[in-house]
């Protein structure tokens, strides 16, 4: 929660909420008794968080929960939020097949047979049951709750996928270790060569690195923002006040006539007397103007 946010709550409340569908009516906790220690766990989880958020509340006059609970939690539900990321509710789907990867270039689990497998199970009552069910049921709640919300990104899954990867495991059981051990190396090997040529050409488009020392070399002087500023280069260029937000560069640049405004342009600018750096970025360039020193 410290990390991303009430958000975490769907992640831990599908395998509880769930509890009386895969719970073991022989020996299992009754329903209550489960929801009332599970609830306790999850209070006492909070315990840290309060710590941080009392604080922070105290100081922002509560603005901040505001912003925290509503504008971000509910605005990327709603997709009222400014770059919530708004997605088809298809979008989880579309990425199963992702999460097969690199099980899935190896034929002996396409002759996996889950269904008869399952079938097997239920007619030997195996314990084995309450685990697949603990598992599925879960993966499922979290997919398709996340597919009910506008916002969708592809991590914001990522905790659920253990749930799927231990639930693959087990029907995987009975392929040989020799043949996805050897899976598992070419899928290395293969992201090692990918992750090298992203290095020299894909990469060099995050490293804000040039951007951040031109920056740090002129830290003195004044300095502003005119797009959607998200604090990439506050750590690398070792920034010591914000940045202040210039909706209009030339007005700005003329009463800070010694500063700097850093914009996004979609095209290269070339170079002019006005334009102190440029670097190409992800979609299209950060230009830094400067003022008339």
């Amino acid at each position: 929660m410290l990390a991303k946010g009430p958000v975490v709550l769907i992640h831990i409340g599908a395998p509880v909420l769930l509890y009386p569908l895969w719970r073991d009516r022989r020996a299992g906790l009754a329903p209550l008794q489960f929801f009332a220690g599970a609830g306790l766990a999850i209070l006492a989880a909070l315990v840290p968080v309060a710590i941080w958020l009392a604080p922070a509340t105290i100081l922002t006059k509560g603005s901040f929960v505001y912003d925290l609970v509503w504008n971000q939690s509910a605005g990327r539900v709603t997709g009222s939020l400014h770059n919530s990321h708004g997605r088809p509710f298809y979008f989880y789907l579309m990425l199963l097949p992702l999460m097969f990867v690199p099980w899935a270039f190896i034929p002996p689990v396409w002759r996996l047979k889950p269904a008869a497998r399952i079938r097997s199970l239920i007619g030997t009552k195996s314990p084995d049951l309450r685990a697949l069910r603990l598992l599925s049921f879960s993966f499922i709640a979290v997919l398709l709750v996340f597919s009910a919300i506008s916002g969708k990104q592809p991590h914001y899954v990522v905790p659920a996928l253990p749930f799927a990867t231990i639930l693959l495991g087990y029907f995987m059981a009975e392929i040989s270790v020799a043949r996805l051990r050897a899976t598992a190396f070419v899928m290395l090997a293969l992201f090692a060569i990918g992750h090298a040529a992203a290095s020299a050409t894909v990469f060099k488009r995050y490293d804000l690195t040039p951007l951040a020392s031109f920056i740090d070399e002129r830290k003195d002087a004044d300095w502003a923002v005119a797009y959607d500023y998200q604090g990439e280069v506050g750590f690398l260029g070792r920034i010591e006040k914000p940045f202040e937000n210039a909706d209009k560069p030339e007005e700005w640049l003329k009463s800070h006539p010694g500063g700097y405004v850093i914009e996004k342009q979609s095209k290269d600018p070339g170079t002019s007397e006005q334009i102190a750096f440029r670097q190409p970025v992800e979609r299209g360039y950060l230009v830094v103007l400067k003022g008339q020193h």
